[in-house]
């Protein structure tokens, strides 16, 4: 019998610190030729070659990425036939002696993860993948003979799935190892490239790219918001006392952002975003939830509009009201661009102090937000995205409380000829 020639496969320093993780689950953000292939690729052999009777899928975008990412570029040219049992071409799956199966998909045909089960589950820039899919694929490791593992990689687009995920995962360091890895930190370009690049790209297209960034800065309307240095602990410890809700009045979604007021900041740790709700409905919700605490609320100024289809003189503010909350709210709508630094302040002054923080393990509606919220090319808000509700409900109540730039109200003056 012919001995199998032994085969190595280097991993950079990040690679390995992912490789190496105990943790099932795994998520890496990563710029654009990281790495990623080569990596998923070494894992897969790993996992199938040096463990009996395993199943892995690796699941891309498309067919033909799939195809030519990793099943021509990497399972044909690195797994050596010695280990093969089978293979098909066609559906590129491949059996091995050992019992461990591989199965190369794309998420262009979710229904063919129907019933398998997966040690490994490798889904490759997940960016690029409509929202829904992970909701099929999820039950891929959920199998009961198979308590399987997942590793989840892409370089950023937007504020998508991948995004909301990858915050999650952040915030459960329990069961979720979370990786951040720019190009330049996977080895495999030159610094002289990179910077070469950077001549010939946008600014926000370099930071997506290269930089694994999920936003470029200079177009948010929340800039000075940043996830880490804008949190706080919210437990047991806490003391709710009066309760403040910013309020944004909008039937699809109602929102409303919650939070407590403590020596001069404010500390979100609740929010509800209700669709096909209204004024009265989101009343019942904040009574529920909080019974026989104080509550103040402010809303949308536009609220002291009467309400379309109902009574005459019923007001948004007149239903709050009704329902014994205590409405604070100025005359007349805040300008746009005040409201804006008015919370941007807020988040962070010149001298380096916070004044809003959100609680780590709440509100991610809030924190979306205020991270993706953003100007379009002319300098208007882009409100396509919906993120324009929950970030205004917390805007009145920030503005209202910590009102850096709103100008003050001037009484009309006669001038005479």
């Amino acid at each position: 019998m012919v001995a199998t020639e032994v085969r190595s496969f280097k991993l950079t320093p990040p690679q390995s610190k992912i490789f190496l993780s105990k943790k099932k689950n795994k998520i890496v953000n990563a710029g654009r030729r990281f790495g990623k292939t080569w990596f998923s690729g070494a894992a897969i052999m790993d996992k199938c070659i040096n463990n009996d009777r395993k199943v892995v899928i690796y699941v891309a975008p498309t067919l033909v990425m799939a195809r030519n990412l990793m099943w021509n570029t990497w399972i044909k040219k690195h797994i050596p036939d010695e280990y093969i049992a089978h293979k098909n071409e066609q559906y590129m799956v491949m059996t091995f002696k050992n019992g461990s199966e591989f199965y190369c998909l794309s998420a262009e045909h979710p229904d063919r993860l129907r019933g398998l089960a997966a040690d490994l589950l490798i889904v490759d820039e997940c960016a690029m993948i409509d929202n829904d899919f992970y909701d099929v694929v999820k039950p891929v490791i959920a199998d009961k003979h198979h308590d399987g593992e997942q590793l989840l990689i892409s370089t950023p687009k937007g504020y998508n799935w991948f995004y909301d995920l990858f915050c999650k995962a952040k915030e459960n360091p329990l069961h979720w190892d979370t990786f951040e890895y720019t190009t330049l930190d996977g080895g495999n370009v030159l610094p002289e490239v990179i910077e070469e690049d950077r001549k010939t790209m946008s600014p926000k297209m370099f930071a997506q790219e290269y930089l694994a960034s999920f936003e470029s800065v200079e177009n948010r309307i929340y800039y000075a918001y940043d996830r880490t240095l804008n949190s706080f602990e919210f437990d047991d410890s806490w003391q709710y006392g009066d309760i403040h809700v910013g309020m944004d009045f909008n039937v699809n979604p109602m929102t409303a952002a919650i939070a407590l007021w403590s020596r001069g900041s404010l500390y979100f740790f609740d929010e509800i975003v209700e669709k096909g709700s209204n004024t009265q409905e989101m009343c019942q919700m904040i009574k529920k939830k909080y019974p026989g605490l104080t509550v103040f609320v402010y809303p949308d100024p536009t609220g002291n509009k009467q309400q379309t289809n109902a009574a005459i003189g019923v007001t948004d503010i007149k239903i709050l009201r009704d329902n014994g909350f205590i409405v604070c709210t100025p005359p007349r709508p805040y300008p746009s661009k005040d409201k804006w630094n008015s919370v941007n302040t807020a988040m962070l002054n010149a001298k380096g102090e916070h004044h809003v923080f959100v609680a780590h393990n709440k509100c991610p509606q809030l924190k979306k937000a205020w991270e993706g919220y953003s100007f379009k090319e002319n300098e208007t808000p882009d409100k396509s995205s919906g993120l324009d509700h929950i970030s205004d409900a917390a805007a009145y109540l920030i503005t209202y409380k910590l009102p850096a730039f709103i100008n003050k109200i001037r009484k009309p003056t006669v001038l005479g000829v």
